[in-house]
């Protein structure tokens, strides 16, 4: 048996292959012309974050940073039918927060599309406190994707009410820390008030040479324990000036003393 190939069939064979190879190449090339853009704020307790950094990393790509200014907000414009990662944080001990974002799936007509999707959000960061639990930080916090019913980009309603609980106990246990820092801080703000106004009571007790007086005053400065080495060194320094004051006192009162009775040896001598 002996096979053979007309010519006229296989050009046509091999032409009709050629054509969709190129259709394919074509296709794979060709990518939709809108793009994600993406805006945002950084904040800190409802107050814009100025140098935080923003890093969005494309799968398969590099990493692109930014960095927000006093305004706090950031932008970025994502490609189609990608997988994104932003990163957001501060240098200085603040948390990071994950947001993905997923650019498939959108319909094909769109590709034309003339104006570019949009998507905004704001971020909330803090600096990391003792004994916080920041365990649910190690997922994203929100998932971004094409909502088809919709028309639109928008955030994953259900990821985000599995983690919703999680993130308000969070943000409980900050609210609550950041209460008992300022209830602190407040704390020490009376306490440096009462050391100020004692060390002040000492040093106009011991200009005027009452030195019990500015010995018991630095004591009560030295009792707020808002600086304990300058009590005790005023504490010290008035023990130390009264000894000197009663030595010198003594030193007169004896020297006094021999006078009146050296001119008494005197006279009854004469």
């Amino acid at each position: 048996m002996k096979f053979t190939f007309k010519a006229s069939y296989f050009n046509k064979a091999f032409f009709n292959i050629l054509i969709f190879i190129c259709l394919g190449f074509a296709t794979a090339l060709a990518q939709p012309k809108w793009k994600l853009n993406v805006t945002g704020k950084v904040e800190e307790n409802g107050k814009s974050l100025e140098g935080a950094s923003v890093k969005m990393i494309k799968s398969g790509g590099e990493p692109v940073v930014i960095y927000t200014t006093g305004n706090g907000k950031f932008s970025f414009s994502l490609d189609p039918n990608a997988s994104y990662t932003a990163i957001i944080t501060k240098a200085g001990g603040y948390i990071t927060k994950i947001v993905n974002f997923d650019t498939k799936n959108v319909p094909s007509d769109e590709d034309d599309r003339g104006l570019p999707f949009g998507f905004y959000m704001e971020v909330n960061i803090f600096k990391e406190y003792k004994g916080l639990d920041l365990s649910i930080l190690k997922e994203p916090i929100g998932k971004v994707f094409y909502v088809a019913t919709a028309g639109k980009f928008d955030y994953d309603e259900d990821y985000t009410k599995s983690i919703q609980s999680r993130l308000i106990k969070m943000q409980e246990e900050l609210e609550a820390q950041l209460e008992a820092e300022k209830e602190a801080e407040a704390k020490l703000t009376k306490k440096k008030s009462e050391f100020n106004a004692a060390i002040k009571k000492g040093d106009d007790a011991f200009a005027l040479k009452k030195y019990d007086d500015a010995v018991k005053a630095y004591n009560t400065a030295l009792e707020t324990q808002v600086d304990n080495a300058t009590a005790n060194a005023k504490i010290a320094a008035a023990g130390k000036a009264k000894a000197d004051e009663e030595a010198r006192l003594k030193a007169e009162a004896d020297a006094k003393a021999k006078a009146d009775a050296d001119a008494k040896n005197a006279a009854e001598n004469s």
